[in-house]
């Protein structure tokens, strides 16, 4: 009894350990791609990572990587279609969602809705273009064959080797 009480013990340490991590190695990564951003959204933007990552079983670092290319961090990042929040989500395209979770359009400029919004149609996309990260990047982005989108998926896929050989 003694010896199964102990591994178990150690495996919840091993557990607790990893998950702390991960949130710190994320929160490095935030750092290292934008050194101004404040503690605050740092710990409000990894939390909701990591509940996305959990729901919609998608990497921490490729949201943080998106994240970074779609709004560089800010929460209150919007442009002139209408993109809004984090991870630059169009509401007029997702108003499904965001009515199923009761949320209204200025829901979006906090932090977990964003994410958890952004992240599932990024899962969404994944779906519908058989787990190839580079054609759902593009339909995430709104264009292919773009030079723009070509930068952009660059910048985000690189980033994200980069991170994870530094940080994980």
């Amino acid at each position: 009894m003694k010896i199964i009480f102990s591994i178990i013990l150690c495996f919840c340490f091993i557990n607790i350990t990893f998950a702390s991590d991960t949130k710190n190695s994320l929160i490095n990564s935030i750092t290292h791609l934008n050194p101004k951003i404040t503690p605050d959204i740092k710990e409000k933007i990894v939390n909701a990572v990591i509940i996305s990552e959990k729901r919609f079983n998608i990497p921490p670092l490729l949201i943080i990587c998106l994240i970074k290319e779609e709004s560089n961090f800010n929460p209150e990042a919007h442009n002139r279609f209408g993109a809004t929040g984090l991870m630059q989500v169009i509401p007029r395209y997702h108003q499904d969602f965001i009515v199923l979770n009761g949320w209204k359009q200025e829901d979006l400029f906090n932090v977990s809705n964003n994410v958890t919004l952004g992240t599932s149609i990024l899962k969404k996309y994944l779906k519908q273009k058989d787990g190839d990260i580079v054609k759902a990047l593009e339909k995430y982005v709104g264009a292919s064959e773009s030079n723009h989108c070509k930068r952009y998926i660059r910048n985000i896929l690189s980033n994200y080797i980069n991170l994870q050989i530094k940080y994980f």
